[in-house]
């Protein structure tokens, strides 16, 4: 396996080490969680045929909990196994020691809020092409549970949006995959598959372009510092703005069906 440095590395563009996880492992991860979300669909499919006979449909809250449940209750462990088995710590895994953390939360946060106007913009672009092309643009399933959802709904997606998505998905895409295929000399495929992947993994035609633009820009951010505490920073930015608009009461479904 090669380093899968370029000569940007060695100008020092980049301070993400070499990770060298086994192959092994990588698709065990990508197993375990694939399986977790598989059977959280399944419960869910289970649970509608049993309400349907009924002639109810499953609860948009539930359809939340059991969700983020086998897809984050799976990922977390995983990852936690993942980096052990590979014979290092979180703390090296993942660029956390002490002396990084700090700045990488001041970068984070700072990435997280320059994204946001070209985030959106390019989601407002995105929306108003799918309209002209005859497509049916709706909001994120979550976002629609934030604008009409409990006190308590809005509790738990604010504490699912800004604490744990950004740690399975910046410790999976980011911390996992992308350093993966960088290592194995595809810099530019880690970029493009990890990106995409992220895009697509939010089930919504609205936001995967802007939201793959986004994951490329993680992406690079994790590269150049070398820590995932930017690009986690940055995501729990970007996840928080949501919540700062419903508080000022900016129209978060302007633009979109």
């Amino acid at each position: 396996m090669t380093s899968g440095f370029t000569e940007g590395d060695r100008q020092g563009l980049s301070a993400l080490t070499a990770k060298h996880w086994r192959v092994e492992t990588v698709l065990r991860l990508f197993t375990t969680i694939l399986l977790g979300f598989s059977f959280g669909g399944l419960l869910l499919g289970g649970i509608a045929l049993m309400l349907k006979s009924s002639g109810k449909g499953v609860p948009p809250e539930l359809n939340l909990v059991l969700g983020s449940l086998a897809l984050h209750g799976t990922a977390l462990p995983a990852l936690i196994w993942f980096v052990r088995v590979n014979g290092l710590t979180l703390r090296d895994a993942f660029g956390l020691e002490p002396d990084r953390v700090a700045r990488g939360v001041l970068l984070g946060v700072g990435l997280g809020l320059s994204a946001l106007p070209i985030i959106y913009g390019i989601q407002w672009i995105s929306v108003q092409v799918l309209e002209m092309a005859g497509i049916d643009v709706d909001l994120q399933s979550n976002v629609k549970l934030l604008l009409e959802g409990t006190a308590t709904v809005r509790w738990y997606i604010a504490i699912i949006a800004v604490l744990v998505a950004p740690l399975v998905e910046e410790g999976f895409f980011r911390g996992v995959l992308f350093s993966f295929l960088r290592d194995l000399g595809q810099r530019k495929l880690a970029y493009a598959v990890t990106s995409v992947l992220f895009g697509l993994s939010h089930f919504n035609a609205a936001a995967f372009l802007p939201l793959t633009i986004f994951g490329a820009m993680l992406a690079w951010s994790y590269e150049r510092s070398g820590s995932l505490v930017v690009p986690l920073t940055a995501h729990a930015v970007f996840n928080t703005a949501p919540f700062v608009m419903i508080l000022t009461g900016i129209n978060l479904d302007a633009g979109v069906k």
